[in-house]
């Protein structure tokens, strides 16, 4: 049976998690509308993985490379089903990261999607993706 003191412990630390998600989550809201630039890593303008490594490092100090092939090897894999808002989501095609954005929650997330558009809140397109938890 576990001690009271270790269920406490593993109760703030989840509470931890969760907050420093939200603040990712929160982070990547504030940047709706911006547009798309290829190789941009903002504040203005973001490519897919630019806009990862700018909301990970303002939000959590994390350093990420600018690259979304690169940034699935970063943090802590974690089962799809057990994704929460703010981790790191990295859409790929075979086992290569194509794109990269953060988990909003309800099979969306938050994403500088390609040239024309801005960052947005959007369906997780495909199914073939990888979540990392970084926060």
């Amino acid at each position: 049976m576990p001690q009271a003191g270790t269920t406490v412990a593993v109760k703030v630390a989840t509470a931890r998690a969760q907050a420093a998600g939200v603040r990712v989550v929160n982070e990547a809201a504030r940047h709706k509308g911006k547009k798309y630039k290829f190789g941009a890593v903002g504040p203005n303008r973001f490519d897919c993985s630019g806009f990862t490594l700018y909301v990970y490092k303002k939000t959590t100090g994390r350093k990420l490379p600018h690259k979304a092939n690169l940034q699935q090897k970063y943090g802590k894999p974690v089962a799809k089903a057990n994704a929460r808002p703010g981790d790191l989501i990295i859409i790929r095609k075979g086992s290569y990261g194509t794109h990269a954005g953060i988990y909003a929650g309800g099979g969306k997330m938050w994403s500088a999607p390609r040239t024309g558009k801005t960052v947005s809140k959007q369906k997780i397109w495909s199914s073939n993706y990888v979540v990392r938890r970084l926060a």
